[in-house]
């Protein structure tokens, strides 16, 4: 397994998570359950997405265009 982002919160990491299952891919999120379970003191755990090495380019692209999607609808 390979990092390819580091999520700022659990909700940024589900919606990243979320978009890679529903197009093929695999992913893991490392710290996620420790940083929801700590409350205020989870903020300093950060939540790598972890895809399998062979899947990587093709998550990369696809956290291109999320991060494409995410920001355009944000500006609107």
């Amino acid at each position: 397994m390979i990092s390819i982002h580091e999520a700022k919160d659990v909700i940024e990491a589900d919606l990243i998570r979320n978009y890679l299952t529903e197009n093929g891919i695999e992913c893991l999120t490392q710290g996620y359950h420790h940083r929801s379970q700590l409350g205020f003191l989870g903020a300093y755990i950060p939540i790598q997405i972890m895809v399998a090495e062979e899947q990587e380019s093709t998550a990369r692209e696809l956290l291109t265009q999320f991060n494409q999607t995410f920001s355009s609808e944000e500006s609107v």
